[in-house]
This record gives C-alpha cells, structure tokens and sequence, in this order.
C-alpha cells in the first residue's frame, strides 16, 4: 500500500480491496500493525464491483492513522487475519507493507539547494562574492518563525532568515552570502559548511542544512 504525501497535521487514510477467488464470503478478524492510534473497519462490496479481480467475495478495507511527529518517509507491515465466513478455522494472516511519506512543516527550495539538503554556492574567486536567496515554506498552523536564530559554519558565512515579501503567512527567506575578500578554502567535501535554525517552533524544532562552496586563490 502506498500512500501519497501526506500533511503532517492530518491523520494518514487508507482504503484497498480484500478479495477471494475461493471463498463465497469470508471474514477479516482482526488486523495487526505497529501504529498507535489505528481504527479500521471491512465491509463486504459485491464481486460485481470489482470485475477484473475474477473474485467470489470481496471486501473494502478502510485504515486510518494519525501520523507521527517525523517528517520523511514511513513504512509499516499490517497483517491481516481473514478466514472463511462462519468458520471456526485458525485464521489466515495476509501480510501487506505499508509505505508513504510526510511533507515537511519546514522545506527550502530554489535552484542552489538539492535534493540532500545542501546548498551548492559553487566555485568562485575571491575577488567575488557570493548570494544564494532560497524560498522558505512553513506548513503548520503555526506558520510563524519570531524567535528564530541561526548558526553558520563557518562563521565568515553570512544567513540571515526574513519574511517573503507580499502577504502569504509563512513564506520566508533564507539568505546566505559569502563575503568578497574570503581567503582561500573549500568546504565542499571534507569539511562541509552548515546552516544550522534552530527556529524557536515546538513542532518544528531544529533544521541544519549543508553548505558547499570553494574560495579560489587571487589569479
């Protein structure tokens, strides 16, 4: 079962089809799976419904869950225990892996930052100076940031966090700037830079992202 990205503030769902190419009617007994807080229910649905399944009996499952407080992906076994209607037979168990992901409260996006969470400002001569501005989307009810405060590595690395213009609560900027006149160096390996918000939200808590950047000497 793989469910689509879900909002960290909603409660995950879940349906799929149970079916049979055996049994005229069976049972789901009871099902089992590591996630506080699951409710489910089964309700027959006519063979009809489902054609191409070549079934004799089927059932709809409905899963519902409240998500967990990390954000990223997710995976989970459930099991199943079905057995034919009115039988005193040892249940069957079905087993079905679970999976999904949690769109994150706190997400960086612009051209400089990947997939990984590092923000690429390249190489450039130090004559130059060098400006990443990145798009900050905070996705809670809470979508305020006041207490912020962020900590760069290393510390010639400026960051600063400000509102996006305009009118949208939770938009924000993440700017980041490495001086003119920055001596030689390279943190694109070992070491990597880092931006580290601590941004004050009890939801959110703490983000650190990586910084990658080489200094070349004068030419």
């Amino acid at each position: 079962i793989d469910l689509p990205a879900q909002n960290p503030d909603n409660s995950a769902v879940a349906e799929f089809l149970v079916y049979s190419q055996i049994w005229d009617e069976f049972e789901i007994v009871g099902l089992e799976a590591p996630l506080p807080g699951l409710t489910w229910r089964a309700e027959a649905v006519p063979a009809e419904s489902a054609p191409n399944l070549g079934a004799r009996a089927v059932q709809r499952v409905h899963l519902e869950f409240p998500l967990p407080v990390a954000k990223g992906k997710f995976a989970h076994d459930l099991r199943l225990k079905i057995k034919p209607a009115g039988s005193e037979a040892t249940p069957e168990n079905l087993d079905l892996p679970l999976s999904g992901s949690i769109i994150s409260r706190f997400a960086v996006y612009g051209p400089d930052i990947g997939s990984d969470g590092v923000i690429d400002l390249g190489i450039f001569d130090q004559k130059q100076s060098r400006r990443s501005r990145l798009l900050v989307k905070i996705r809670d009810k809470d979508p305020m940031l006041d207490q912020a405060r962020i900590e760069v590595f290393p510390d010639f690395v400026s960051a600063k966090l400000q509102p996006h213009p305009g009118e949208t609560p939770g938009l924000y900027d993440l700017i980041v700037e490495v001086p003119a006149g920055t001596p030689a160096c390279q943190y694109r390996s070992s070491p990597l830079g880092r931006v580290r918000i601590d941004t004050g939200h009890p939801r959110i808590g703490e983000v650190e992202l990586g910084l990658s950047f080489a200094v070349l000497p004068r030419s």
